[in-house]
Protein backbone atom coordinates (compact mmCIF):
# COMPACT_ATOMS: atom_id res chain seq x y z
CA UNK A 1 0.00 0.00 0.00
CA UNK A 2 2.76 2.74 0.68
CA UNK A 3 4.95 1.56 -2.34
CA UNK A 4 1.31 2.01 -4.47
CA UNK A 5 0.46 5.15 -2.82
CA UNK A 6 2.71 6.77 -0.37
CA UNK A 7 2.74 7.12 2.92
CA UNK A 8 -0.31 9.31 2.64
CA UNK A 9 -2.15 6.48 1.72
CA UNK A 10 -1.27 4.25 4.72
CA UNK A 11 -3.38 6.99 7.11
CA UNK A 12 -6.31 7.11 4.38
CA UNK A 13 -8.71 5.93 7.02
CA UNK A 14 -7.36 7.07 10.35
CA UNK A 15 -9.29 10.28 10.55
CA UNK A 16 -12.94 8.86 10.31
CA UNK A 17 -11.80 5.55 12.20
CA UNK A 18 -10.87 8.27 15.23
CA UNK A 19 -14.24 9.80 15.08
CA UNK A 20 -16.16 6.26 14.97
CA UNK A 21 -13.93 5.35 17.95
CA UNK A 22 -15.03 8.19 19.92
CA UNK A 23 -18.59 8.63 18.87
CA UNK A 24 -18.82 5.07 19.60
CA UNK A 25 -17.04 4.79 23.08
CA UNK A 26 -18.97 8.25 23.95
CA UNK A 27 -22.37 6.63 23.04
CA UNK A 28 -21.41 3.46 24.98
CA UNK A 29 -20.35 5.09 28.59
CA UNK A 30 -23.15 7.75 28.21
CA UNK A 31 -26.10 5.54 27.37
CA UNK A 32 -25.30 2.80 29.63
CA UNK A 33 -25.44 5.15 32.52
CA UNK A 34 -28.21 6.93 32.22
CA UNK A 35 -30.16 3.27 31.04
CA UNK A 36 -28.68 1.81 34.34
CA UNK A 37 -29.60 4.96 36.46
CA UNK A 38 -33.07 5.24 35.54
CA UNK A 39 -33.54 1.23 35.87
CA UNK A 40 -32.24 1.60 39.20
CA UNK A 41 -35.10 3.98 40.12
CA UNK A 42 -37.66 2.07 38.21
CA UNK A 43 -36.95 -1.21 39.71
CA UNK A 44 -37.31 -2.28 43.38
CA UNK A 45 -34.18 -1.95 45.61
CA UNK A 46 -33.77 -6.32 45.51
CA UNK A 47 -33.53 -6.76 42.22
CA UNK A 48 -30.17 -8.43 41.28
CA UNK A 49 -27.83 -6.07 39.97
CA UNK A 50 -27.11 -8.41 37.29
CA UNK A 51 -30.80 -8.03 35.82
CA UNK A 52 -29.99 -3.90 36.00
CA UNK A 53 -26.58 -4.32 34.38
CA UNK A 54 -27.52 -6.71 31.78
CA UNK A 55 -30.68 -4.70 31.09
CA UNK A 56 -28.80 -1.43 30.53
CA UNK A 57 -26.12 -2.98 28.37
CA UNK A 58 -28.72 -4.43 26.12
CA UNK A 59 -30.79 -1.32 26.10
CA UNK A 60 -27.06 0.84 25.17
CA UNK A 61 -26.01 -1.35 22.88
CA UNK A 62 -28.96 -0.86 20.75
CA UNK A 63 -28.46 2.91 21.40
CA UNK A 64 -24.84 2.97 20.22
CA UNK A 65 -25.81 0.93 16.95
CA UNK A 66 -28.19 3.68 15.86
CA UNK A 67 -25.70 6.45 16.51
CA UNK A 68 -22.31 5.24 15.16
CA UNK A 69 -23.98 3.99 12.06
CA UNK A 70 -23.18 7.24 10.16
CA UNK A 71 -19.81 7.07 10.82
CA UNK A 72 -19.51 3.53 10.09
CA UNK A 73 -20.89 4.89 6.73
CA UNK A 74 -18.86 7.17 6.06
CA UNK A 75 -15.57 5.69 7.24
CA UNK A 76 -16.41 3.03 4.91
CA UNK A 77 -16.50 5.36 2.07
CA UNK A 78 -13.64 7.33 2.39
CA UNK A 79 -11.67 4.46 3.04
CA UNK A 80 -12.45 2.76 -0.65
Amino acid sequence: MVRKGGVKAAWKGAVPTVLRATAYTSAQLISYDICKEKLTKMLPDDTNPLITQSSSSVIASIAVALIVLPFDNVKTKLMK
